[in-house]
């Protein structure tokens, strides 16, 4: 499936030197850079998106992984910040 993502030049720049795969594009856009890559539709690669992406990526496609990242981020925020 295509991924497309907007990451902060930091996180860019380890994409540009250690591509996705062959697919993989990079361009500027918006102050960051545009990834478009054609990747396994599996909760690896999933993993590695919200891993290497931390709160600095922007997932645009596919929707469902937008969903997920976004639905994990609300779950965070709804524990706060309280340790018990």
């Amino acid at each position: 499936m295509t991924l497309k993502a907007l990451f902060n030049s930091d996180v860019a720049w380890h994409l540009g030197e250690t591509p996705l795969n062959e697919s993989q594009i990079l361009t500027e856009q918006q102050g960051k850079m545009l990834l478009t890559a054609q990747v396994p539709n599996d909760h690896q690669t999933l993993w590695w998106l919200m891993i290497i992406g931390g709160g600095k990526v922007d997932v645009i496609e596919p929707l469902h992984w937008r969903k997920t990242i976004y639905d994990q981020a609300e779950q965070i925020i709804a524990r706060g910040l309280a340790v018990n």
